[in-house]
């Protein structure tokens, strides 16, 4: 066998060797070096993820101590963060919260508890939320005692209306007169003043509602002072005029995962990111305070975009921050505030 052909074979073997590489989905890399522990890195000064508690300097709320929060959101007009916490399978309730992460107030969020702006619309009333408290249920002016009128009529009030949002039948009570009858509830502001009326005609009308402002959030938490990436990190990694940030203090990478790209024929399209699991050592900066802990089993994404199980949300005018994390089903949230200015 002369040379060209000893040349021809090794090509043809390296060809197969990338194609059954190239099926597999795995990618070779090399596994990088592991990045040691930084200068005076004092383990103890660290605690468990699940275990974050308050100090002198930093007010923590661990907000799964009340139940299971599901979703939140903000009020900006009102410097107003709330969440949904789950007490039971079919109960929740809404806590709310003032631009200094203090509580002002709860209510309970029923199937039809439905936010408008500040207004948080039920069957029987709505509530007010301010910067300062949640008021009580106030009751709705009632066109026709809420017996139903003619779709024309409705349409009136409608038009006139600065804001509106109707109520199924399907999700009333189910010994309820508007699910027995099949009644859409309409609820309305006009000229200032909440109004409620109910029809039995299944024509749409369009809800007027104000938008949903969401938080700044943060994805990437890199060691202090070093740069950002913007492909995890929405907005700054510091909030509230940099009074509040969290940053990874160091990574104990304990296992190397190659990336592996989506094997040919997959119906997801999705592969996996190069990344180390390992221990994850964090800082929460809270004004001249700071709160370390550590995330067992962490992540920690070398290349590709792989999935965010941590996030840390806020406002640049909200005194405080909100730090987010998923394990499985399992969402834990938490409450940062300073104690001093």
């Amino acid at each position: 066998m002369n040379t060209l052909s000893k040349i021809g074979l090794l090509v043809a073997f390296l060809i197969t060797v990338g194609y059954v590489i190239m099926l597999s989905g795995v990618t070779p890399t090399i596994q990088p070096r592991r990045t040691p522990a930084p200068e005076n890195f004092n383990v103890a000064s660290f605690t468990p993820f699940n275990d974050i508690k308050s100090n002198d300097q930093v007010d923590v709320l661990h907000l799964n101590t009340l139940g299971n929060p599901s979703f939140y959101y903000f009020l900006p007009d009102e410097r107003v963060a709330y969440f949904n916490i789950g007490t039971s399978d079919y109960s929740s309730f809404y806590l709310f919260v003032n631009g200094t992460g203090n509580e002002i107030g709860r209510i309970e969020n029923t199937r039809v508890t439905s936010p408008i702006g500040n207004i948080f619309i039920d069957v029987d009333g709505y509530y007010t939320v301010t910067s300062q408290s949640v008021s009580g249920l106030t009751p709705y002016v009632e066109i026709n005692n809420r017996e139903p009128v003619p779709f024309k009529d409705l349409e009136t009030l409608y038009n006139q209306s600065t804001l509106h949002r109707s109520l199924s039948h399907t999700d009333m009570e189910k010994d309820s007169v508007e699910r027995t009858q099949k009644l859409t509830t309409h609820i309305m502001l006009i000229d200032g003043v909440w109004t409620v009326a109910t029809t039995a005609s299944k024509e749409y009308l369009q809800w007027k509602v104000k938008p949903f402002p969401d938080f700044t959030t943060q994805y990437e938490f890199s060691p202090k002072g070093a740069p950002q990436s913007a492909r995890h990190t929405y907005g700054d990694s510091n909030f509230f005029g940099g009074k509040y940030a969290v940053h990874q203090t160091w990574f104990d990478q304990q296992e190397y995962y190659r990336r592996r790209a989506a094997s040919i024929g997959s119906t997801t399209g999705q592969g996996r990111a190069e990344h180390w699991r390992g221990t994850g050592y964090y800082t929460v900066t809270s004004g001249n305070g700071s709160i370390g802990f550590f995330v067992q089993n962490d992540t920690q994404n070398l290349s590709g975009s792989g999935r965010q199980w941590m996030n840390v949300k806020g406002h640049e005018t909200l005194d405080f921050i909100i730090l987010q994390r998923y394990v499985g089903n399992r969402q834990d949230v938490y409450i940062f505030k300073s104690k001093t200015d």
